[in-house]
């Protein structure tokens, strides 16, 4: 059977540190290894971290940061990882049940794919999960979707992640989004309707939204090429970013 490496960042989380291990522990009928990479910590993060590398029964890497990025943070977890597929599973985000990576397993080793892409859900907010139905994903198809997914609930093929040497830093954040399109585009890619994650609000990119379209513009212009994608992705990015803000202004004039 296959090896799945979940790799886990976390800084200054002690309490999501643990909901996330908890949520690991519970995984049943795939083997996989735990490579956690925790950043300087001052609230016990990195306590939480040692216990559970001593005391579990999986293989399991801790590697202790130095002040650096999230990217550069899942790039370390990337350099470790020995399984013959990866899923990140950072602090506070948990598998949504105990069976979930299994079946995503099964379809990446059933298909000559790159990666798999599940359903998820953002913890606390009244919306309904983010389920797709089960289709082969073009490129087009993943760059220009609302809600093509989040690294928490996709499952990807470790050679197609070294192939292009992780995430790339030039972007701070939706270099998540970059490899995604770059596997897809290369390796092919696929979405499953399957609930895999359950995902903590208030993340870094919720914070800059619009930051977020405007380096998945830039991605997209690199790696569509095509001129009338790049147009399109321009006028996307703006739909997108003049969206985000018209609803920031009615919520301030409304409250």
């Amino acid at each position: 059977m296959q090896t799945t490496s979940i790799i886990t960042i976390a800084k200054n989380h002690k309490a999501g540190l643990r909901r996330t291990l908890e949520s690991i522990s519970c995984l049943e009928g795939v083997n996989f290894e735990v490579v956690l990479v925790i950043g300087e910590s001052s609230d016990g993060t990195l306590e939480v971290g040692r216990k559970f590398v001593e005391t579990s029964f999986r293989q399991s890497v801790l590697i202790s940061q130095e002040e650096s990025g999230i990217y550069e943070a899942m790039n370390e977890g990337i350099k470790a990882a020995k399984g013959d597929s990866i899923i990140f599973m950072n602090a506070g985000d948990c598998f949504e049940n105990s069976s979930c990576l299994r079946k995503m397993q099964i379809e990446l080793d059933n298909n000559d794919i790159g990666v798999v892409i599940g359903g998820y859900v953002v913890e606390g907010l009244e919306q309904r999960p983010r389920i797709g139905t089960r289709k082969d994903i073009s490129p087009s198809r993943f760059a220009f979707n609302r809600h093509g997914g989040c690294h928490q609930a996709m499952l990807y093929r470790t050679t197609a992640v070294k192939f292009f040497g992780g995430y790339s830093l030039d972007y701070r954040l939706a270099a998540d989004f970059d490899l995604t399109l770059r596997i897809i585009s290369t390796f092919k890619g696929l979405r499953i309707p399957i609930l895999v994650a359950l995902i903590e609000p208030g993340g870094v990119a919720d914070m800059g939204i619009i930051e977020v379209h405007s380096e998945k513009h830039l991605s997209r212009k690199r790696i569509l090429i095509k001129k009338h994608m790049v147009l399109y992705s321009l006028l996307w990015s703006f739909a997108a970013k003049t969206k985000i803000r018209l609803k920031g202004q009615f919520k301030k004039d409304f409250n």
